[in-house]
């Protein structure tokens, strides 16, 4: 589904909201939107994650085909294009796009839903919310 929406300072964004039923088929839709030039406009570019495992895990699937930069507690300067990192790191940073990648439990407790409520409000220009199904 896309939607545009309002961040409330006069800027309008795409949202698009996207089923995934593996975090291999999340990287590859987001790989692909990459490849194919729709991102070339954008400067900084982030992959929002739940936590650094998830993020170091999408690095390595996406550093296989495209240059990508990892973020963890032990980085200190991100100097703009790609990056992935966990959604507490993200708090006080704005990308041109980002994709908030989610499991579907953030609705669980309001400390989940406010980190996933900052990772959106990350986008100035393009988002996706990524829901990768879980497995059972």
């Amino acid at each position: 589904r896309d939607f545009c929406l309002s961040r409330g300072l006069g800027d309008v964004y795409k949202r698009q909201e996207i089923q995934c039923g593996s975090l291999d088929e999340a990287v590859e839709f987001i790989n692909d939107k990459l490849s194919y030039g729709d991102m070339d406009a954008y400067d900084n570019i982030a992959i929002l994650t739940n936590d650094e495992a998830d993020a170091y895990e999408v690095y390595r699937q996406l550093s296989e085909y495209t240059e990508v930069t990892l973020i963890t507690n032990q980085s200190v300067v991100y100097s703009g294009g790609v990056v992935v990192l966990p959604k507490f790191l993200a708090k006080g940073m704005e990308f041109d796009a980002v994709y908030v990648m989610t499991d579907g439990t953030y609705k669980n407790s309001m400390v989940t839903r406010h980190t996933h409520y900052i990772a959106c409000t990350r986008a100035l220009h393009e988002l996706y919310v990524i829901d990768v199904m879980q497995s059972e």
